[in-house]
């Protein structure tokens, strides 16, 4: 497994560079494991100060306030019972911590801590409910601890709602705590800016508003995020309809980092970033250079204890969230990353363009990674197989999402890359998959590998003419060991208009290779663009593909183009792993070692499930000396279909 926070250096972000996928990982959120612990994410320690709240008569601050205790600056403040309390909190310059969940003072006294105590604290809209900074005065830096609490009814003219930390330098820890109901012009719930390290478990960030940017989190200048946790969510955070914010869920930018480890489950299937919406970005939005990493698996430390976050049996998801651009994700600029390694980008709606909008040389990679790294700090490796992620056989699902134009991509002079997903039942008026263009022609546009791409498309039942799948304007677009199949896509609107192919191209490069194209309605595969704009593309290319129909194809002679039934397991039940007898079997020579023309090459040589490939059948290629199977699945004679 990887560590769960990666940092870029520079253009290493590029997906279209040589080998870059296998890029730098380095350390720096030391932080967020010196605050963990075996099974608590806090050690105690019995030599320190500790003030008790509450009503009952052995407390030290009985029926006062949070802020009366915490200017006796304490190590510890332990707020008793389960209460309301009405105040604006003020952590200025100070180390402390601000735990709740115990019964009685008694109990806080001894230490006994139950997490069904939670506190509420009830900002009133007068003010953030916590506000943490420094006054300069000092260059230490502080450290906040919150447990056990409900932060409500915040508002901040400026930012954070919720939690505001604002120009400071700080390690603020959050455990048990729900951030909800809170007001700000950036940040409805929380905002961090400035060098600030937030961790984060089961924290749920939920029904936030901000006015402009950041419903429920926003991050900026440098501050870095850790969630994690079972119980974890950003959903139902929104920016004010009246005017264009950015960031329904997270507003990241200017070198913020975000890392997301645990997301929906059965237990909490409201986790993950879900039911956000914003004008860009219902759930994300980044610029500035910022990056987010969303990782749906189970990663274990060694230092400086054993310790281990997140779950295989969780996804890290961005659902059913909603804008104008970039339902799920809108992200921008160069050096800006969004990244997702195992998890679901499902149900998101776009009026404009794109489930995930990417303009400006930002870049996006989306994958289902098991590849083990052992280096000092990082995880201790872990097995994780086709059958134990969150969602066995689909452990990269991008399902279900509709926009205007690009169902699931509208890539606008930005890279990205997609490995090992399954892509299905997505809607869009037009390119149900995604647009791509790039205005400068400098090789920026979509890579996708080892991926199935089916049932995309139903015109005729709503709203939606499904036109195409990929539009292609003077950028590249890479297909390679991948399936495209029963899609819908290329039905004719009206006598009006032309019928599209599955794939439209104005200038663009287009290149195919050992993959599987097969729609049984026999729809054109390929068209030059509109012919009226006169465009001629830049290149097209289909290596060693099997394909429903080879008319629309250019030059299709000069390819090793196979004209054939498939013959996947079973098409009705979405099975599209190969049968015995299928002519994919063997029929392509290796391409791992392959630098294709835009100097890619193949970064590890793993189908859709995890199975190496190539796997040399006997018999099958043998004179033409091929032993790589065309599509997103190997053929293995000694696994049982």
């Amino acid at each position: 497994m990887k560590f769960f926070l990666l940092l870029i250096i520079g253009s290493l972000i590029s997906p279209f560079q040589a080998r870059s996928f296998k890029h730098e990982e380095v350390l720096i959120m030391q932080p967020h494991l010196q605050m963990m612990s075996s099974g608590k994410l806090l050690v105690r320690n019995n030599d320190i100060e500790v003030i008790t709240v509450g009503i009952d008569s052995d407390c030290d601050v009985q029926f006062g306030s949070i802020q009366e205790a915490i200017d006796y600056s304490p190590d510890e403040v332990r707020i008793a019972g389960d209460s309301t309390y009405y105040e604006n909190l003020v952590i200025e310059d100070k180390t402390i911590k601000l735990l709740a969940g115990f019964e009685n003072c008694q109990y806080a006294r001894r230490g006994y801590q139950q997490d069904q105590y939670k506190v509420v604290i009830d900002g009133g809209f007068s003010g953030s409910v916590i506000s943490v900074f420094n006054s300069g005065s000092t260059s230490i830096q502080h450290k906040v601890v919150l447990e056990n609490l409900v932060l409500t009814q915040g508002k901040n003219q400026i930012s954070g709602g919720g939690l505001s930390a604002f120009n400071t330098d700080a390690e603020i820890v959050l455990r048990n705590v729900d951030i909800e109901n809170n007001r700000a012009e950036s940040g409805g719930g929380i905002a961090l800016e400035g060098p600030v390290t937030l961790t984060a478990e089961d924290v749920k960030i939920t029904r936030n508003q901000a006015r402009f940017s950041g419903g429920g989190i926003h991050c900026s200048d440098t501050a870095s995020i850790l969630l994690f946790g079972s119980q974890s969510s950003i959903s139902q955070n929104k920016l004010d309809k009246d005017y264009t914010g950015n960031g329904g869920g997270l507003h990241l930018t200017n070198r913020c980092t975000f890392v997301m480890r645990d997301g929906a489950s059965e237990d909490n299937p409201m986790g993950g970033i879900v039911y956000n919406e914003a004008h860009r970005g219902g759930g994300v939005y980044i610029s500035g250079g910022a990056k987010a990493f969303l990782y749906g698996y189970e990663a274990c430390f060694v230092h400086p204890v054993r310790y281990c976050i997140g779950s295989n049996k969780s996804s890290a998801n961005v659902n059913h969230n909603s804008a104008n651009h970039g339902g799920g994700i809108y992200i921008k600029d160069f050096s800006s990353l969004f990244y997702m390694d195992t998890g679901e980008i499902s149900f998101n709606k776009t009026s404009g363009g794109g489930t995930i909008e990417a303009h400006r040389s930002s870049s996006v990679i989306l994958t289902w990674d098991d590849v083990p790294q052992g280096t000092s700090f990082l995880p201790v490796s872990t097995s994780q197989g086709p059958e134990d992620c969150w969602n066995p056989g689909d452990c990269l699902l991008i399902k279900g999402n509709e926009a205007n134009h690009g169902g699931v991509f509208r890539i606008l002079d930005s890279n990205v890359r997609v490995n090992r997903a399954s892509i299905e039942d997505q809607r869009a008026n037009s390119a149900l998959i995604a647009i791509v263009v790039d205005q400068d022609d400098r090789n920026r546009g979509l890579i996708i590998e080892n991926s199935l791409i089916t049932h995309n498309g139903r015109p005729g039942l709503d709203e939606y003419y499904d036109q195409g799948l990929f539009y292609v304007t003077r950028a590249d677009f890479y297909l390679i060991n991948s399936t495209i199949a029963d899609n819908v896509a290329t039905e004719r609107i009206n006598e009006f208009v032309d019928p599209v192919a599955l794939i439209e191209n104005i200038k663009g490069n287009i290149f195919i290779d050992s993959s599987i194209i097969s729609n049984p309605d026999g729809a054109d595969i390929y068209r030059r663009g509109n012919s009226t704009q006169g465009y001629i593309p830049h290149s097209v290319q289909f290596v060693c593909s099997v394909v429903h129909e080879t008319n629309s194809i250019p030059n299709a002679s000069q390819y090793d183009l196979y004209l054939a039934d498939p013959k996947f397991v079973n098409r009705y039940t979405r099975d599209y792993r190969l049968l015995h007898d299928s002519p994919a079997i063997d029929l392509c020579p290796d391409n791992s070692f392959f630098t294709f023309p835009n100097g890619h090459q193949i970064d590890d040589n793993r189908d859709l499930q995890l199975t190496l490939r190539p796997i040399d059948i006997p018999i099958i290629g043998d004179i033409t000396r091929t032993v790589l199977d065309a599509g997103a699945y190997e053929f293995d004679d000694s696994v049982d279909y």
